[in-house]
């Protein structure tokens, strides 16, 4: 399918005539220096190039592509040139006698031709990323410090995302600003207009990232389903078109691999994880999710540093502990918890760093912990490893900064994971991170980095998020530390507005969002449409800044659902959904207009539905019918006693109320005696069966429990496809409490599962839950929930809608206990 692309001459001519027609406000600032002496000349003419490539053809030696940044500019160069023209430039060595045919050409990286006007971009450029662009009289140099050029200049030791690709971001940012291209999203969504006549004026400029890592998930997601038949799939380029990269040998994760650890010191488990106050020892052989690391334990952090000695000494070659995860780089030696929570990590020798003020707050409760644990270690790394530093997190129970005082060496760098750019207009919550931030900077003796967070529980704020991210990072001046920057919020392309945003704000903070946005709403869609989704666009921003932001109160790490949608409440939705329609109308059938339009109106259908569904919502009432005297149930998984019939069904919907088939069609059935609760739920469809991973491996099913009508406390029972349960319960009233483990023996459970589907039985005493058995006609509330692995998060199923928040009681379903004989 051939796609044409084209723009208005008129948006062209006010691009490249204006007064200073580089210093544009929908780029990046660049810094600008005094203009060359020279007279104009063509790229190209009466719509043909009259110019050339050149570059040293022999200077960038043949190695991985996302590192051959030469190589990446002239491909941009030839591609866009291609979709301008309609005709590929030449390549020439820059030591060619051909080159003095052409009234001018494009030199890229480092050439003979730099040499003959006195640039060396590997001295005049930032190392990294930093690139210039510069006029000369025989053309346009782009240019910048290329690790493909510096002879062993990428270590081993340093993981793929580490490119210092200077020349490529200039080509990119060259193609923007002279020629007018736009890569908002791959396949359709790269933009280039048709251009007649390009004369370039005298101007040299040079820029640097600000971030020295810059990345998200979303960028390698659209090639695993490619949407447009005939567009050809040009994703690999969005990483330097959107200027991603790290430029810092900095790495963090979920790392070292406990599974591995284990096997790499076979004699140390009960060193390495963490045993709890009832005996449990946190280690598992199936996956990373049930094992959690004794950070109460110096020995633990002692031997760690012998696994770091070991890996520098072998130079990599000893790397077992890190199989399956982050190693260590050339600088930094790193370590991060596992991503199992536990809410309880007293035992003898954490006891003294468990401080009361913060004993009852879940983001600080383990703070103490945590810079004891990486006090020990930056010690023991710093007396043996002298030349590297640690790497951490402040992550999840950890992430408020400690209350004791700690002696820190000056060998530790931390990154804070927490934050979103979409709360950063609220006082209260922008204060709140600072404190957090200046707290752990003060604690470490350095500045900390940020690993911040997106809102994807729905369309409306993973719309927003990019246009606050250069705001949100600049309110975290002084302290944020410039080498870590990295958006955790998903892979939907389809928000492509979003996350271009985010990566333009992390190369340079400063970058103007609204101009940026404002301006390719046409250029995508037409002057018609555009205006139709500017306004779309401006009214979910104008909507979430006067209804959402002033509901945020200190502490909280996200609004919830109710507030959203009371904020996009039935008025403007129906408004946003005539907009979307009008839209529609602007763009010819078959156009690329509305091709774009297809991809980009895709998530909103299901949003406007969830949202009138959740105003539309009640709270469902289920009838819990008595067992009679002589019914038994065997807790065996298969739910073949007869009395299980008599039983009222649980409907079942996707989880946030969007509608969405549910594959597996599950089902779930209540009963009570005197004793307790009894649950029979089963799905169709071959589950996901992983023994030891009851949340990410396998299916399973969640059953929360609140004795009575005042919510005071909840009970969550979770059973596997694998017949395994966890659980967990909290406190809400007088005082909120955090969730702590809950799996009494007296829980029993049991799953059979085959090729068709699977099934489980569940019985919880009343004495389990310390409550008193319900009279008949009372009341209680809770809720079924139906987790499917295998066909996703939006297949998994609920009984009361819970808009993705399971947890949160005010969506939980009431329960109404029967009589006998009823």
């Amino acid at each position: 399918m051939k796609i044409k692309l084209f723009l208005a001459a008129a948006g062209l001519c006010s691009l490249l005539l204006g007064a200073e027609p580089y210093r544009h406000p929908a780029l990046n600032p660049v810094t600008f220096e005094k203009s060359p002496e020279h007279a104009p000349f063509e790229l190209i003419r009466d719509g043909k190039a009259v110019c050339a490539i050149v570059r040293d053809m022999k200077a960038e030696k043949k190695m991985w592509y996302d590192r051959s940044s030469i190589r990446q500019a002239v491909e941009a160069l030839q591609d866009a040139f291609q979709r301008i023209t309609g005709s590929e430039l030449p390549v020439l060595d820059a030591s060619s006698p051909e080159v003095k045919k052409y009234p001018a050409v494009i030199a890229v990286g480092k050439s003979a031709f730099t040499e003959k006007y006195g640039i060396d971009p590997l001295k005049e450029c930032e190392p990294g990323s930093g690139f210039l662009v510069r006029t000369v009289p025989g053309g346009i140099i782009l240019a910048g410090y290329d690790g493909s050029l510096v002879p062993g200049h990428y270590s081993k030791l340093d993981w793929s995302r580490m490119r210092h690709n200077g020349t490529a971001h200039a080509a990119y940012d060259f193609c923007e600003r002279f020629l007018g291209m736009r890569y908002y999203f791959p396949g359709i969504g790269v933009y280039s207009p048709k251009i007649q006549n390009l004369t370039v004026s005298p101007v040299a400029y040079r820029d640097k990232p600000v971030f020295l890592e810059r990345f998200n998930y979303a960028y390698i997601f659209l090639k695993r389903r490619w949407p447009w038949k005939g567009v050809k799939d040009d994703t690999h380029r969005f990483a330097p078109a959107w200027r991603m990269a790290i430029d810092t040998p900095w790495v963090n994760g979920h790392t070292p691999n406990p599974i591995a650890m284990d096997k790499a010191f076979p004699n140390r488990r009960e060193d390495i994880f963490f045993r709890s106050r009832g005996g449990s020892l946190y280690y598992t052989p199936h996956s990373e999710v049930g094992n959690f690391f004794d950070v109460t334990n110096p020995a633990f952090a002692k031997l760690l540093v012998d696994a770091f000695v070991k890996f520098y000494e072998t130079n990599g070659k000893w790397n077992l502990p890190w199989k399956g995860t982050i190693h260590p780089s050339s600088e930094y030696a790193p370590f991060t918890q596992t991503d199992t929570f536990l809410n309880d990590l007293t035992n003898e020798r954490s006891k003294k760093f468990i401080y009361p003020e913060l004993a009852n707050v879940r983001a600080g409760m383990h703070s103490d912990i945590y810079a004891n644990f990486y006090l020990i270690l930056a010690k023991e790394l710093k007396k043996r490893l002298p030349d590297k530093k640690l790497s951490v997190s402040f992550y999840h129970s950890y992430t408020l900064p400690p209350a004791g005082k700690y002696d820190f060496p000056d060998n530790v760098r931390g990154v804070i994971c927490r934050g979103n750019p979409i709360y950063v207009r609220s006082e209260v919550y922008r204060e709140d991170l600072r404190d957090i931030f200046a707290g752990w900077s003060k604690v470490i003796k350095y500045k900390v980095g940020t690993y911040f967070y997106g809102d994807l529980t729905n369309a409306f704020t993973q719309a927003i998020q990019g246009y606050y991210t250069g705001e949100f990072l600049k309110s975290l001046e002084p302290w944020i530390w410039h080498d870590e920057c990295f958006l955790d919020a998903g892979h939907n392309w389809r928000f492509y507005y979003s996350y271009y945003l985010v990566l333009r704000a992390m190369w340079n903070p400063d970058f103007n969002a609204k101009a940026a946005l404002d301006e390719h709403w046409g250029l995508l869609y037409g002057p018609v449409a555009g205006a139709k989704l500017k306004e779309f666009f401006d009214i979910l921003v104008d909507r979430w800044e006067k209804y959402a932001l002033p509901k945020l109160k200190k502490g909280d790490t996200r609004v919830e659902a109710d507030v959203i949608y009371a904020a996009y409440d039935g008025r403007t939705i129906n408004r946003l959904e005539k907009l979307l329609q009008e839209a529609e109308k602007a763009v010819a059938p078959g156009s690329i207009e509305q091709m774009r339009l297809k991809f980009f109106m895709a998530p909103w259908t299901r949003e406007f539905k969830v949202a009138r569904n959740f105003h539309d919502n009640t709270i469902p009432e289920y009838k819990v019918r008595r067992l009679g005297r002589k019914d038994v149930i065997r807790i065996d998984g298969k739910g073949d006693e007869a009395v299980w019939e008599k039983a009222f069904k649980f409907t079942f919907r996707e989880a946030k109320g969007s509608g969405a088939a549910l594959p597996s069609r599950p089902e779930a059935r209540l009963l009570w005696d005197e004793k307790g609760l009894y649950l029979f739920c089963r799905a169709e469809g071959k589950p996901a069966v992983t023994p030891g991973s009851i949340f990410d491996k396998s299916n399973h099913f969640e059953f929360f429990f609140s004795p009575g009508v005042n919510k005071n406390d909840y009970f969550q029972m979770v059973v596997s496809s694998a017949g395994e349960k966890t659980g967990n319960r909290r406190t809400l009233k007088p005082i909120p409490m955090n969730r702590v483990g809950w799996n009494p023996k007296e829980v029993q459970c049991a799953a059979v599962a085959d090729e068709a589907g699977w099934s489980m039985e569940l019985f919880i005493p009343f004495s389990a839950m310390e409550c008193a058995v319900p009279k008949s006609y009372s009341a209680a509330f809770g809720n079924i929930i139906y987790n499917d692995v295998v066909s996703g998060r939006a297949h998994s199923g609920a009984w009361s809608l819970t808009m993705y928040n399971y947890h949160d009681v005010k969506y939980f379903g009431k329960l109404k206990f029967l009589g006998k004989g009823d």
